[in-house]
């Protein structure tokens, strides 16, 4: 298929044909093994690499990459658990490898077929606050079908692909690069620890993806600049806000330039961390207070009492935090079943152990009916594919009603946390995404003039400056994150309706350039935006659509 860069193409997966143990970062890819700090006589490196019989670059025992990761990964192998290509996970067999046994659906769907029912989710109106309904959705698992849109084009799905990294580079930049990507650009064939070892910066095979950008520092300004632009009152502000409007939020272990600041002695490199949410009262919750140390981790130094004002470009990836190790002779849990710790939630990851985290625990849960006292459908067929919030099963909540604020006891639910932690998850996979779509993260935009003093509302409200195309857009930060609305792999929603069948991509002109690709996305035609919103305000709380009968509960 396509050739892989250097940077990427340093290995792939599993060719293992006899047991092997289960890593955290699974089969071959492990970091340890094969930087040589566990083993100086790793066995991985034979399982995708000839030295002197390759039939690829890199040495790579495959004529491509993706062909190399198909032969563990694909729909017609007995290597890794996961199968990519049709959007399934198989049960763990004796041996290490692949068993027969279906254990769930992939969370990214697949390249090739993927298992969303995107024509069949629900909807549940709840009460909020005491007079505000909002909705909770839920998409179920359905049976594989062709996909209608992928990350990656191949033969076997007949995708045609713009091969363009949307909204990738700096404001008034245009609609992208042109970009291909492959299984590489993501992840790390190596192993480096981190979340389904995603690469820390996406890269791309062909073209150019940049993997940087800047944002301002706010200058202190004080409280009268209220009488500007309050009501509300907007607080003063100290040097250690970041202004996040022209790309990225920042993320604890950024690496960054700090540049241009009063005191000569904050320039420099730092890395990130802590980022807050603001001062209190704040009117833009997309401007975060953060500090910095020397070191990884180390000595917090204080901005706010070191200069004033400048920028800070980002210069590493994005960390993306991985759940604990493994058990021995299991695997991780790839599927779309979540369920929420007791403890969990947007502030606290609570207790680790109240995860669904690894395929033995859905192998006990599937036939128990139950996990940790939760009853429900833990089958092949069970799980959430929206899964903006967790739980996902409405079996859960049954004593949870819809129409009473505030809710229950027991019944709050969690952002969704494949790895063990709703308090960080949510924020770190969306500034993932955006290190390659740099653009499509959008929180608030100045209302003023003045943007590094004044003060910022919402995206979807006031524009992104200086950028006449992703201008006006719906927020995608934490709790809104990419993978709420859409998959990373492949999605086989259908886009049959007027508007949907011919939608234009963003280098659009004059009507150019439409298709009715799913990008990416859940739901058929645009019942993503329906799965939150109810633009008529007229659908009251305890209502369940559609329309199956009564129902009050909160699934």
């Amino acid at each position: 298929m396509k050739k892989l860069s250097l940077l990427l193409a340093a290995g792939s997966l599993w060719l293992f044909l006899a047991a092997v143990p289960v890593f955290a970062d699974g089969g071959p890819h492990v970091s340890s093994a094969n930087s040589g700090v566990s083993t100086l006589a790793a066995d991985g490196c034979a399982g995708c690499h000839r030295a002197h019989t390759a039939q690829g670059e890199m040495l790579l025992n495959a004529t491509s990459a993706e062909e190399l990761c198909l032969t563990c990964h694909g729909a017609a192998v007995t290597g890794a658990t996961t199968d990519v290509m049709t959007g399934i996970q198989y049960a763990l067999g004796p041996t290490g490898l692949r068993s027969g046994t279906a254990l769930g659906a992939l969370r990214g769907g697949g390249f090739d077929q993927a298992r969303i029912a995107s024509g069949s989710m629900t909807r549940v109106s709840y009460l909020r606050s005491a007079s505000e309904a909002s909705t909770r959705p839920k998409i179920p698992v359905g049976a594989a079908q062709n996909v209608t849109s992928a990350h990656i084009s191949m033969t076997a799905n007949g995708l045609t692909l713009p091969h363009v990294a949307w909204g990738n580079g700096a404001a008034g930049s245009g609609a992208g690069p042109s970009a291909e990507v492959g299984c590489g650009s993501c992840h790390n064939p190596h192993g480096n620890g981190q979340y389904r070892i995603l690469n820390t910066t996406a890269t791309a095979e062909t073209g150019t993806i940049s993997s940087t950008w800047t944002v301002n520092v706010r200058a202190a300004y004080a409280a009268d600049v209220a009488a500007v632009t309050g009501p509300p009152a907007i607080p003063a502000f100290t040097a250690d806000n970041i202004y996040t409007v022209t790309s990225h939020g920042l993320q604890p272990g950024d690496l960054v330039t700090i540049a241009g600041s009063s005191n000569a002695a904050l320039n420099g490199n730092w890395y990130v961390k802590t980022v807050g949410s603001g001062a209190v009262g704040q009117e833009s919750a997309g401007t975060n207070n953060f500090t910095v140390s020397a070191t990884l981790g180390g000595a917090t130094f204080d901005i706010a009492a070191n200069g004033t004002g400048g920028t800070v470009t980002r210069l590493s990836g994005v960390p993306v935090t991985d759940g604990p190790a493994i058990p021995a002779n299991d695997a991780r849990n790839y599927t779309v079943m979540q369920v929420k710790s007791a403890t969990g939630s947007s502030s606290n990851n609570g207790t680790i152990t109240d995860y669904l985290l690894f395929a033995g625990q859905v192998v006990t849960a599937n036939a128990n009916n139950s996990f940790n006292g939760i009853a429900g459908n833990y089958s092949p067929t069970g799980g959430d594919y929206f899964a903006r919030t967790v739980p996902w099963n409405p079996a859960i909540n049954n004593s949870c009603r819809a129409t009473v604020f505030p809710l229950d006891a027991g019944c709050a639910t969690a952002p969704s946390a494949p790895n063990g932690k709703p308090a960080t998850f949510s924020g770190q996979i969306t500034a993932w995404c955006a290190s390659c779509h740099t653009r499509y993260f959008a929180s608030n935009n100045p209302t003023v003039t003045d943007a590094p003093n004044g003060a910022t509302g919402a995206s979807w409200q006031y524009p992104r400056p200086n950028d006449s195309l992703f201008n006006h857009q719906h927020r995608t930060v934490s709790g809104r994150d990419c993978l709420t609305c859409h998959v990373a792999h492949g999605s086989n929603a259908a886009m049959t309706g007027t508007f949907s069948a011919s939608f234009p991509y963003p280098n659009s002109v004059n009507g150019s350039n439409v298709s009715g690709s799913s990008r990416l996305l859940k739901v058929d035609n645009r019942g993503t935006c329906q799965a939150c919103h109810d633009p008529t305000g007229t659908v009251a709380a305890g209502t369940t659509l559609p329309a199956t009968g009564a129902n009050t509960q909160v699934p």
